[in-house]
Parts: C-alpha cells; sequence; structure tokens
C-alpha cells in the first residue's frame, strides 16, 4: 500500500508530466483545452450547448456553481424536451 505522502508526490508527478499548465497560476493549459472542449460540444451537441448558454454556464469565468446541478440535464427542462420533438 501506497503511503499518503507518496500518493502526493506521484499526484504531484502525474499533474505536471500529463497535464502541464493546468495547475500554475495562469492555468493555460487547462483553459486551452476548455476552449477546444466547447467547440466541440457545440458542433456537436447544438441544442445541449444552447441550454447551457441560456443557463450561463458557457463562460468558465463566469460560472455559478448553484447553476451547475442535475437540473441541467433534467428531462422536464427545455433540452431535454426539444431534443424529444426533434427525434420523434
Amino acid at each position: 500500500m501506497v503511503g499518503e505522502e507518496s500518493s502526493f508526490w506521484i499526484l504531484a508527478a502525474l499533474c505536471s508530466r500529463v497535464l502541464p499548465d493546468f495547475y500554475t497560476q495562469r492555468m493555460a493549459g487547462l483553459k486551452i483545452d476548455t476552449e477546444a472542449f466547447g467547440i466541440v460540444f457545440e458542433a456537436s451537441l447544438p441544442e445541449l450547448h444552447a441550454h447551457f448558454v441560456t443557463l450561463e454556464v458557457t463562460n468558465p469565468d463566469k460560472i455559478d456553481e448553484t447553476k451547475i446541478d442535475s437540473t441541467c440535464l433534467d428531462s422536464r427542462h427545455g433540452w431535454a424536451q426539444n431534443r424529444r420533438r426533434v427525434t420523434k
């Protein structure tokens, strides 16, 4: 079994090698990957992306965590209802 300190250093090494620039002051790597994901997300699921835009959860600098919960994808809300209409 790996101890607590060893686990920390393994995680630190993985983050610095696998995810460079993610855990830095500027978080440049994270911002780049987030932007790339947003482009793919919008192209792949435009209706869901539009729903997230109405909830104002598409800009990472403006995300209000209180708006991100199960209601984002709840079938009683707009995106899921609109999707059912489109796919029927």
